[in-house]
């Protein structure tokens, strides 16, 4: 079976906590056949969160692949660009020969999750659907992309926050009304894959997404997903992996795919 890590990190991020090199010394040490780095692109969100050294990662990416000869380390981004910033992720896209491309919302009414001022004067229900259908904008507006991260990141700040009722700060049937089945319809229309983001199952037992929205994306026809840590540290590399597969094969879920220059590939669960 491979073993693959589609969401990664590092110092060419502004929020990564380890330099390349220890982030692929740690994934080879932990056995995986390959990596991808995510590294962000939040233009118009937050533009910390916009990767600024696009040669030197391109320049690590090659270094990185000539001293571990054995992993497959492949070069993607994390887009999650805001209405038309859409343009400055797109030039940035265009100076790397990408692996992988992982289409990503953090947004929320124009406003990240982890901030408190996105959920000022909301109700739950107010700032759900705005988050649903800020991923909704981001999947209609790409013609194609590799992977959709995360689904549920809002939910990870109302719960770090103690937002609303204890009952109300995961994914509840109903969140996102018929855009949740246009997301992931949409997901499957341009054989993209599905994120399994594993960076809150050990402090909160939960997976973005949430089992009923991976079930329900395997009842639309879904077969496809690929795996992530969300790590920006080497430790966090490959966490709660097998609790993934496990989820993965209950659900139904056929193939994890990895990808090389944006081509994908499929591998039988």
């Amino acid at each position: 079976m491979i073993i693959a890590d589609y969401h990664t990190h590092t110092t060419f991020s502004f929020d990564g906590k380890c330099p390349m090199e220890l982030m692929c010394k740690s994934a080879y040490e932990k056995g995986l056949h390959e990596i991808a780095f995510t590294e962000h692109v939040d233009a118009g969100v937050n533009e910390d969160y916009v990767i600024k050294d696009i040669k030197g990662y391109h320049e690590s990416i090659l270094a990185m692949r000539e001293k571990y000869p054995d992993l497959k380390i492949r070069l993607g981004l994390e887009l999650a660009p805001f209405g038309e910033h859409k343009k400055k992720a797109d030039a940035i896209e265009a100076q790397l020969p990408m692996d992988f491309r992982l289409l990503s919302c953090h947004e929320a009414g124009g406003i990240d999750p982890y901030l408190m001022e996105c959920y000022e004067g909301r109700t739950r229900h107010q700032a759900v659907m705005l988050y649903y259908e800020s991923i909704y904008r981001n999947v209609k507006r790409y013609e194609s992309f590799s992977s959709l991260a995360h689904i549920g990141y809002m939910y990870r700040y109302m719960k770090r926050y103690g937002l609303y009722g204890e009952d109300e700060r995961g994914y509840l049937p109903g969140d996102g009304g018929d855009l949740l089945d246009l997301i992931l319809k949409r997901v499957i229309e341009v054989g993209a894959a599905l994120e399994i983001n594993m960076s809150e199952y050990k402090d909160f037992g939960v997976t973005m997404p949430a089992i009923p929205i991976i079930d329900r994306y395997v009842e639309l026809g879904g077969e496809i997903m690929t795996y992530g840590s969300d790590a920006h540290k080497a430790e966090d590399i490959l966490r709660n992996y097998n609790d993934a597969l496990c989820i993965l094969k209950n659900a139904g879920v056929k193939y994890i795919a990895t990808y090389d220059q944006l081509r994908q590939i499929q591998h039988k669960l």
